[in-house]
């Protein structure tokens, strides 16, 4: 397990900001890249290699790349250094901070807040996401009383599989790694807009929208 340089936490001081919790994939992934061997450009982290480090250091992340690519998370993201390619990263070093980001993420905690705490926002997600696996895993005890029939066993298992979704991605995704984000990226960053989201919301951003419990509603045009 890595843990943060001195001069990492001293910048942060320095700075006002916090840094993510070092337990965290984020906050192992930063702690990584803030390491003196590597930041700077002295070593270039790209999908693999970061899947590789997760993977070593016996954790699993959903898209390891992303933490790379956002180091410190969304709120108070430390600079990148500049990459020969696209798909490779680096800490910038000496730290700085993404100041163009700060006014716009003050407004947008303030507004995502107006739907209530982190904690009572995922409360709310996990409880209606519990409430819809127990229909499903209802749904399964049923069907396993016809198990030898071929289209019923199809059926159980894709029964299943949304079961093991739904506990993988929402119910067991711990409040660290839920993040701000937009229900529908392609709009702006009013209240109705804002919450925090599980991180497989990410992966379908670009082509979904979704109501406030992430179930994705309409395929974008």
């Amino acid at each position: 397990m890595y843990a943060y340089p001195e001069d990492l936490k001293e910048f942060a001081h320095e700075m006002g900001i916090t840094l993510v919790g070092i337990n965290s994939n984020s906050g192992q992934a930063l702690a990584y890249l803030a390491q003196s061997d590597m930041r700077g450009g002295k070593v270039w982290i790209n999908r693999k290699s970061a899947e590789d480090f997760f993977t070593e250091q016996g954790r699993s992340s959903f898209d390891a790349i992303q933490l790379f690519n956002k180091p410190n998370g969304s709120k108070y993201t430390l600079k990148l250094t500049d990459a020969p390619k696209r798909g490779l990263y680096s800490l910038k070093y000496p730290y700085e901070i993404k100041a163009n980001d700060i006014s716009k993420r003050i407004n947008v905690d303030k507004n995502v807040l107006d739907n209530g705490s982190k904690e009572d926002q995922i409360a709310e997600v996990k409880k209606y996401w519990s409430e819809k696996v127990k229909d499903e895993e209802n749904k399964c005890e049923l069907l396993r009383k016809y198990i030898h029939d071929p289209g019923i066993d199809k059926l159980l298992k894709d029964t299943m599989s949304r079961v093991n979704w739904i506990y993988e991605n929402i119910l067991n995704q711990p409040s660290d790694n839920w993040n701000i984000g937009h229900l529908d990226a392609s709009k702006g960053g009013e209240s109705d807009n804002l919450y925090y989201q599980p991180p497989i919301q990410a992966r379908y951003t670009d082509r979904y929208v979704f109501n406030r419990w992430f179930e994705r509603i309409k395929v974008k045009d």
